[in-house]
């Protein structure tokens, strides 16, 4: 799940120049865990996006969290027969596996950067299930 989240900084991390905002750089990437040592990891990623990319990414994420296991299944093979790719080479497979390997929710979170750019955050959720 964690190269999956930095393939996603490498490969869709949008160029953009720091301004005033305090944004510099291609991207974030945090791994940590709240609480003791029983407690979930969190891996939170964080790059800037083209606007007019965010409400495809969004339908994108939602889609995801609304399926089950079976269905996130079945979008994945759906995307790798049919899904048409970007620019710069995705089609959404990595989001679709992080929610298939974690079994949890994608949480996200689009803040503007300027009237071009949104900073994306994406927390993960890896549970630290003991059987």
């Amino acid at each position: 799940v964690m190269v999956e989240c930095l393939q996603n900084l490498s490969k869709h991390s949008e160029e953009f120049e720091p301004s005033s905002s305090g944004y510099a750089g291609n991207g974030i990437f945090i791994v940590g865990k709240l609480g003791d040592e029983n407690s979930d990891y969190h891996i939170i990623t964080g790059n800037a996006v083209d606007n007019s990319k965010v409400e495809d990414l969004k339908a994108l994420l939602d889609k995801i969290n609304e399926l089950d296991k079976d269905g996130l299944k079945e979008l994945f093979k759906k995307q790798m027969r049919e899904g048409s790719l970007s620019e710069k080479g995705g089609a959404g497979l990595g989001l679709i596996d992080i929610a298939r390997k974690t079994e949890e929710k994608l949480e996200y979170h689009f803040h503007p950067i300027d009237e071009t750019n949104s900073f994306f955050l994406l927390r993960t959720r890896i549970s630290r299930k003991i059987d």
